[in-house]
């Protein structure tokens, strides 16, 4: 009978245990609750990144482009001896 008893204290401080144990993890989850909303924005942020990367790299071979454009235009005036003008009309 002691035995019994023994088992039955034992199930007794394990229940107790558990029910402790779930007690704090529902605290812990409704902590995180606020923060679900987040999660689905969240899982949509590598899709972004790419398209901001593809942007820059688009956007960088432009500047690129109009560079070399600038480059050949201040090449072809300094070989046709035209003064290259900073926008103010001499007058």
């Amino acid at each position: 009978m002691a035995s019994t008893q023994n088992q039955l204290d034992e199930i007794a401080k394990n229940l107790t245990s558990m029910a402790a144990q779930i007690s704090d993890l529902a605290r812990k989850m409704s902590t995180f609750e606020p923060l679900v909303p987040l999660a689905a924005k969240l899982d949509k942020l590598p899709d972004r990144v790419t398209q901001v990367q593809a942007s820059a790299f688009e956007y960088s071979e432009q500047v690129r482009a109009l560079n070399l454009a600038v480059s050949r235009v201040e090449a072809a005036q300094h070989a046709a001896g035209t003064p290259a003008t900073s926008g103010s009309a001499s007058g």
